[in-house]
């Protein structure tokens, strides 16, 4: 019995937490009932942090990395570029919505421009990482690598076969958990 009622208060005593953190302001921009960040604020932040991983992947698959104006440029063009494909993303999208239903909620709108641009560069970065990825394996060190990985087998002299690298193998699944007796 007191098991319970110790775990009925911690229950209250968690939910009167919520309710309190549920009632937070958003820190950025002030706006009420946000749990301490809205959504806007979350994807612009997520956004800002994307367009800083996006513009360290175009540089590393484009720019001289021991010129910081060339790194900084890179990073640039990706906050450009980035900015140029939010803004056709969020034209397609207002030509697909209710824009008067926007209108009439501005944090719904800001909400859903703030996803918007998130997406746009989640996109990116997705782009540059395969970019950087493609110009970082054909570099000499990635060559050089490759041919270690690949050079005739010690194990069988002349046998002529390779050697390749070992890929681990999947996990193994385990077998479901029988019910009843066992």
């Amino acid at each position: 019995m007191a098991a319970a009622e110790q775990a009925e208060r911690e229950r209250q005593a968690a939910a009167a937490a919520d309710a309190v953190r549920q009632a937070l302001a958003c820190q950025d921009c002030g706006r009420g009932q946000a749990a301490g960040l809205c959504e806007a604020c979350d994807h612009r932040r997520q956004t800002e942090a994307l367009i800083g991983e996006a513009g360290l992947l175009a540089a590393a698959g484009s720019a001289d990395l021991s010129d910081a104006g060339s790194i900084a440029a890179a990073v640039a063009g990706v906050r450009t570029a980035i900015g140029d494909s939010a803004a056709a993303a969020w034209r397609e999208f207002l030509e697909i919505t209710d824009v008067a239903a926007l209108e009439a909620d501005p944090q719904a709108a800001a909400d859903a421009y703030g996803f918007t641009v998130f997406q746009a560069a989640q996109q990116a970065v997705g782009e540059y990482r395969a970019d950087a990825l493609a110009v970082l394996g054909r570099t000499q060190e990635a060559e050089a690598e490759a041919r270690r990985a690949f050079r005739p087998s010690r194990g069988a002299p002349g046998s002529g076969t390779t050697r390749v690298a070992r890929t681990p193998s999947p996990p193994r699944r385990r077998p479901p958990a029988r019910r009843g007796n066992v």
